[in-house]
């Protein structure tokens, strides 16, 4: 199938202790850790958890026991953020470093291109075998992500309600994997991966809307935003019950999860093993005034999870303030490759400060953003966030939200940074009306 592509450019723009503490929270017994690196090699593995709310872990009650507990085990990084709060800009970051205004990448549909260097094609010009699993459309070869590896297993097996779209998709002709057989087909990809440099990338699609699709009655965002814009008096027990689905579907992916983590842990020692787990984006349930993701900065949507098993990192809560770009560059560092991008080594002790940066997608036209009391604000233009001093500014180069008035004036100037650069490189989006069609099925537009 051809792909209808558009370039635009600045003028065309308007504008061995900490994993063997974890795993044996798994209930694995590992053997005593050699002195030297296991005569297998070395694995990285980085997991991505699509549309991951960071209470899933950290609440009293959290919806991924198996993982929080994991957690509690390893490095956890309580101050995580991500890039931005949609799926193909934030994993551009993850694997680039860089910025969704340096990478090009700034909402789904772009294409991350051959330019950029990811940190999969530095491992494999080092001479790492790399593979990867991903769960949905958004991460399809056809947009970039599968640069650098070796393996790239974009297959997806489960279809969504997409009416007239549902005889003209490519890819398979389906949207998503679930998690189960995720995990099925990352452990036939550990039973065939060659060398002992080793690098897996798995990401999870599950916990994102349709929720409760892990079960027979899902539901989707448009019941909520429906109910809202009518104010209906059963939003709130609406909203809390997309909410148990929604824990549903998380605590699917924990068991499934648990199966890949249990299986590093049985090819201890014979591995040296690192395993990265973190969220692209959140989720809002009205808790902070709307609903989904993609079209705010809030804590609810870019707070995330971040936790680091590895016996190269120190066990226990960290507080310092941590970003997708970070991951990539971690990565590297446990490599033993020089790092790249703008993301510091999570694996080095934590810095006096530290600051994390990011970005709501843009919109080729106003969107409407539906609030819980049933009212509509029509979202344009780019926004920015950083996170400095423990607190969360957003904003643009006009104005900045939460930013304490002797740091208002520095605030928008950086963002203003951030915006030249934003419209300085070019980007390439896929607008053929299939590509077009599947991610507003998705719930993305334009």
């Amino acid at each position: 199938m051809t792909h209808r592509r558009i370039r635009r450019g600045a003028a065309a723009r308007a504008a061995p202790a900490a994993l063997a503490l974890a795993l044996a929270a798994l209930g694995l017994a590992l053997a005593p850790a050699a002195c030297s690196r296991p005569s297998g090699g070395t694995r990285i593995v980085l997991v991505t958890l699509d549309t991951l709310r960071y209470d899933c872990l950290e609440r009293a009650a959290p919806s991924m026991p198996k993982l929080a507990a994991a957690a509690r085990r390893g490095a956890d990084f309580e101050h995580a953020w991500a890039a931005t709060s949609s799926t193909q800009p934030t994993h551009a970051s993850l694997f680039t470093g860089l910025h969704p205004w340096q990478h090009g990448v700034h909402r789904n549909g772009e294409v991350l291109q051959d330019a950029e260097q990811t940190l999969t094609e530095t491992l494999h010009a080092a001479g790492w075998w790399t593979g990867a699993v991903v769960a949905s459309l958004p991460l399809a070869r056809k947009f970039g992500f599968a640069q650098g590896f070796d393996v790239y297993d974009d297959a997806f097996t489960t279809d969504l309600d997409v009416g007239e779209w549902a005889d003209e998709l490519d890819e398979g002709g389906h949207f998503y994997t679930p998690c189960d057989e995720v995990t099925k087909r990352a452990l036939a990809l550990l039973d065939e991966a060659q060398g002992d440099k080793q690098f897996l990338w798995v990401h999870y699609f599950d916990a994102h809307a349709p929720y409760g699709d892990t079960g027979t009655r899902p539901m989707k965002v448009g019941e909520l935003l429906g109910a809202a814009k009518s104010r209906a008096p059963g939003l709130p027990g609406l909203i809390a019950q997309a909410r148990q689905l929604y824990d549903q579907d998380t605590t699917a992916i924990d068991d499934s999860l648990d199966r890949l983590l249990s299986r590093l842990a049985q090819d201890e020692p014979a591995w040296q093993t690192h395993v990265i787990v973190t969220a692209d984006h959140g989720e809002s349930f009205g808790d902070d005034g709307g609903f989904g993701h993609g079209s705010t900065l809030t804590p609810p949507q870019v707070h995330v999870p971040l936790v680091v098993l590895s016996p190269r990192v120190a066990a226990g809560r960290r507080a310092d303030v941590s970003g997708s770009v970070d991951v990539a560059a971690t990565v590297l560092a446990l490599a033993g490759l020089p790092r790249s991008g703008h993301g510091r080594d999570l694996t080095e002790a934590p810095p006096a400060s530290a600051s994390a940066f990011g970005m709501r997608r843009t919109f080729a036209e106003p969107a409407p953003h539906v609030l819980v009391d049933g009212s509509v604000e029509m979202l344009q233009g780019d926004q920015f966030y950083a996170v400095v001093d423990g607190s969360q500014v957003v904003g643009d180069t006009e104005q900045v939200a939460g930013a304490p008035p002797e740091r208002a004036d520095e605030l928008r100037r950086l963002f203003g940074v951030f915006d030249a650069e934003l419209q300085a490189k070019p980007t390439e989006e896929l607008l053929d009306p299939t590509t077009q069609g599947q991610l507003e099925a998705l719930g993305y537009v334009r």
